[in-house]
């Protein structure tokens, strides 16, 4: 008890130290990354963001310093988190020399985060216009949620982490997704710990009751929305193909046979199982698909012997126009090809170039960072997939990380969500966890099963709350056999969508324009 109270009173005395609190906002950051390492971690977030609303509010009062506190926090938070992105060094297969892969693993690892926490640390300077517990409380919570959001806006949109993501480890906190959203969470859970922290600055009970009650009721709630079974109807019988074709092999044309024979002789095998639904990931075999073509006739004829339906990622040329699509189609037992999915949020420097003709000129060897040759087309809308027993929402990588993809495909009728992905750029690292959880989110806010095939892993059943039923391990050629269901209606999250960033607006430019009055105000009567 002691050791406690000595290094709370060091803690406080830090956090009122001008130059010292910026290194506790850094620790604080960092210790908030540590959830996405180990998911049983997530109590880490609440902890770390106590932390950090203390002292940016102690150095508000003391200092009214409101940027540095918030950027350092950010920084520690991302320096780790987006850490997976040098597992790309040395980048062989872009042809870089030494230094080009160098100034190019800078401007990922570090350039990244600190944008980041520029762009997040200049959105808390909003928060200089809240007064008093009430705004404080609902302010700070409803800053939060907007700058979460803010991250996905964009064509260099990357809402990669997010508080809802790192607390996967606990996933009955999370069923209320399930009626408004991750965002929800992050509101709520900011909330209470701004609660608690206030509590600690003004040493107020009452703010630590209020805080221990959402996250108690929240909880309770979540508990009660896992024990209620949803509403599945079909069994689907699934094999999901993990190839494990790591990047530097993949766009090699000297292994594109291969790879073809490899993915076409385990489809086969799995197909021969009498599974339903057969899905290959992320553009599986690097080559065109074309209707008729040499990858449309093999896979139908798999689909014809085995009188299954094979859901596969590819390439998809058009040749009319001459497009590329990252894309999704299913491969149906008479031999006939669905529409085509086409992945909706590009990679920028990997399925794109943003400023292509500015960077091109300037530092030509980036542009090597596309995948093909050309980048691809964009795709604008939701497809579904109607097979036999489901109808399957597929989403493409990078697009399972945005909320309103999925949304659109269950709307749009789906029963199931297929996710194709590649992560084989970043091997065994956190980003492929993190790519996981933010699937894991995708079901609980729709309650859809998700079945999930990676390259190089992590492929995964997921069921309707969340929980992994099974997941293969990364780095290995396997395939992951699984009986999921498809599931009717759907949840209010699906009907009203991300409502609590519209909320969180009207409460921020609320306050703003309050405050704003009331100082235009009492300048006024000051005069007179």
């Amino acid at each position: 008890m002691i050791i406690f109270k000595k290094a709370g009173a060091f803690f406080i005395r830090t956090a009122e130290s001008k130059r010292a609190s910026l290194l506790l906002c850094f620790i604080a950051g960092a210790i908030g990354a540590l959830p996405y390492f180990i998911d049983a971690l997530f109590i880490l977030t609440l902890v770390s963001l106590v932390a950090q609303f203390y002292v940016a509010f102690r150095q508000k009062q003391l200092y009214s310093r409101i940027y540095k506190p918030f950027f350092y926090y950010f920084l520690g938070l991302y320096l780790p988190l987006y850490s997976f992105l040098s597992e790309m060094y040395p980048f062989d297969r872009f042809g870089f020399n030494a230094s080009q892969a160098t100034f190019v693993l800078i401007c990922a690892c570090i350039g990244i985060p600190m944008l980041h926490a520029c762009i997040q640390a200049t959105f808390m300077l909003l928060s200089k216009f809240l007064k008093g517990n009430v705004q404080e409380l609902f302010g700070y919570s409803a800053l939060w949620v907007l700058n979460e959001w803010l991250l996905t806006l964009g064509f260099m949109a990357f809402p990669w982490g997010g508080v809802a993501v790192s607390m996967t480890g606990c996933l009955p906190y999370l069923q209320t997704a399930s009626l408004f959203g991750k965002y929800f969470i992050t509101f709520i859970t900011a909330f209470a710990c701004v609660a608690f922290a206030k509590a600690l600055i003004e040493r107020k009970a009452v703010l630590s009751i209020v805080a221990s009650l959402i996250i108690v009721i929240n909880t309770v709630v979540g508990c009660v929305l896992w024990a209620i079974p949803v509403k599945s109807s079909e069994s689907v019988d699934v094999a999901l193909i993990q190839g494990n074709v790591l990047s530097n092999e993949k766009w090699d044309s000297e292994n594109q046979g291969t790879i073809f024979s490899r993915y076409t002789e385990m489809a086969s095998e799995a197909a021969e199982k009498g599974v339903d639904i057969v899905l290959l990931p992320e553009s599986a075999i690097p080559n065109h698909f074309v209707k008729n073509g040499a990858l449309h006739r093999a896979f139908a004829e798999i689909a014809s012997v085995y009188d299954v339906t094979l859901v596969v990622g590819v390439q998809y040329y058009e040749p009319e126009t001459k497009e590329s699509f990252n894309a999704v189609v299913a491969v149906y037992p008479n031999g006939s090809v669905s529409d085509h999915y086409d992945k909706r949020h590009l990679v920028p420097f990997g399925e794109f170039i943003p400023f292509a003709d500015v960077i091109g000129r300037f530092l030509p060897f980036v542009a090597e960072l596309n995948q093909g040759s050309s980048s691809f087309t964009e795709g604008t809308e939701a497809v579904i997939l109607n097979t036999e027993k489901a109808k399957v929402a597929p989403l493409v990588c990078f697009d399972s990380i945005f909320t309103s993809y999925a949304r659109e495909g269950v709307n749009g009728g789906a029963d199931i969500l297929a996710i194709v992905t590649n992560d084989s750029w970043f091997n065994d690292s956190v980003g492929v966890y993190t790519h996981l959880r933010h699937a894991q989110l995708r079901a609980i806010e729709n309650q859809r099963y998700i079945i999930r095939a990676a390259n190089t892993g992590v492929s995964a059943y997921i069921d309707a709350k969340g929980q992994i039923l099974f997941k293969t391990e990364p780095l290995v050629c396997d395939v992951a056999y699984e009986r999921v269901y498809t599931v009717e209606g759907r949840t209010l999250y699906s009907h009203i969508g991300d409502i609590p960033v519209t909320i969180s607006f009207i409460i921020v430019l609320s306050f703003v324009i309050i405050n704003i009055y009331n100082t235009v105000r009492s300048k006024k009567n000051g005069n007179h």
